[in-house]
């Protein structure tokens, strides 16, 4: 197995902040377009030195793994409260 890591993460901030710096003719801010966001798949090399080519680091990856939960632990969390709260302004305070 050879590690690979997708990266997308500079595509989607220039994305956001061309809609940010877009003058919006409407109220709030423009839609950002996402559809010329492009991937780049980066293979990661032997670090162990080991010379098996497999360019796994067990505690790298971990790592990441942790990262990424936190990540989507407090993203869904902020997405549920603001539904909560337009659920709230729907049903007009009560």
């Amino acid at each position: 197995y050879r590690a690979v890591h997708l990266e997308f993460e500079a595509g989607l901030k220039r994305a956001l902040a061309t809609s940010e710096a877009g003058g919006a003719k409407g109220p709030g801010p423009e839609p950002a377009d996402f559809s010329q966001v492009q991937a780049r798949v980066v293979r990661v090399g032997d670090p162990s030195g080991i010379g098996d080519r497999n360019g796994v680091n067990l505690d790298e990856e971990m790592i990441a793994l942790a990262e990424n939960q936190m990540l989507y632990e407090a993203a869904t969390q902020m997405i549920s409260k603001k539904l909560g709260l337009l659920r709230y302004v729907i049903q007009e305070g009560k």
